[in-house]
């Protein structure tokens, strides 16, 4: 269901990075949960090892950091809390973040500035109802139809739900968490995209299969859930292909062919990340360098409807 979901499809298929970050993040979940049910810390540092990994391969991850802090301090045992493994592990992760901090601010001054506004801000008043309603508006977009109906019916079903169990409850409340405050972060970044709300899917999916999992009708209802995941990936591929641009590969390797070693290419043009893209997968090339003549000449945040500034 999440792999059929338009925009996880999407960018799935493109050179981005949400979806391996996804990955990590959906394993130190994984893991996180095996501890607490368990106390075992080796689960506990597994998580947090994912879930660094996770932030240096998309920082929008570190969202998810305080959602795991707040859990790991609520739900731990007294005993718990007080082992030193456990505090060890917490500062492994606060240390392997630290070179990722010093990066981001070093170097990400438009990340930086798509937060707390400036250099890249963002196109909507950030304390606009249009701005805080951004992501629940695109929320259709990037669940499809068939997500977005089974969720309906999950709501439906949540009268008839048992949850009265203690792990039930616990997952309610963590993926209820993830969605709130994740919503609430990226609705504060001034920077706006349907991708970042990416992010906000998985928890939607999670709770509404765990509502249908707990009705009396559940037995037969997973094979209607498994019905719904086979249409929902063949609509996803069929009617949303993924989008391609023509000729940059071709581009590519005519560059790669012909130009002498150690030569600069300075390109300009529309999507010119796949021309780049494919003269990397050139690797007996790699004495080539580029440049983009976007980013050589000019001063733009983002993308050019936030402002260009001519370099001297």
């Amino acid at each position: 269901l999440f792999a059929g979901a338009q925009q996880v499809a999407f960018w799935g298929r493109q050179v981005m990075l949400e979806i391996p970050a996804y990955a990590f993040l959906i394993g130190s979940v994984h893991y996180f949960f095996r501890y607490l049910n368990t106390e075992k810390n080796l689960f506990l540092e597994i998580s947090v090892l994912l879930f660094v990994l996770g932030c240096y391969t998309k920082l929008n991850l570190v969202f998810m950091a305080p959602v795991f802090i707040v859990f790991l301090c609520v739900n731990s045992k007294t005993t718990a809390l007080k082992h030193r493994r456990l505090w060890l592990a917490l500062l492994a992760g606060g240390l392997l973040l630290a070179p990722l901090a010093y990066i981001t601010l070093n170097f990400g001054q438009t990340n930086i500035g798509a937060v707390v506004g400036g250099q890249a801000t963002g196109e909507l008043d950030r304390f606009s109802v249009e701005n805080w309603l951004y992501y629940l508006n695109h929320m259709p977009m990037l669940l499809g139809p068939l997500n977005a109906v089974l969720i309906g019916l999950s709501v439906a079903a949540l009268p008839k739900a048992n949850l009265r169990a203690k792990h039930d409850r616990l997952l309610l409340w963590f993926f209820g968490a993830w969605f709130v405050w994740g919503y609430l972060f990226f609705s504060f970044i001034a920077l706006k995209e349907p991708r970042h709300g990416i992010f906000l899917i998985f928890p939607l999916l999670f709770v509404a299969m765990l509502i249908i999992g707990r009705t009396p009708a559940r037995d037969w209802l997973r094979y209607g859930i498994l019905c719904f995941a086979i249409f929902n990936i063949v609509g996803t591929v069929v009617f949303f292909p993924a989008p391609y641009v023509r000729n940059h590969a071709a581009a590519a390797d005519y560059v790669a062919s012909q130009l002498p070693r150690g030569y600069r290419v300075m390109i300009h043009g529309n999507w010119d990340g796949n021309f780049i893209f494919n003269l990397w997968r050139h690797r007996h090339r790699r004495d080539l360098a580029i440049l983009r003549s976007d980013k050589f000449l000019l001063n733009m945040a983002v993308k050019r409807s936030m402002g260009v500034k001519e370099k001297n």
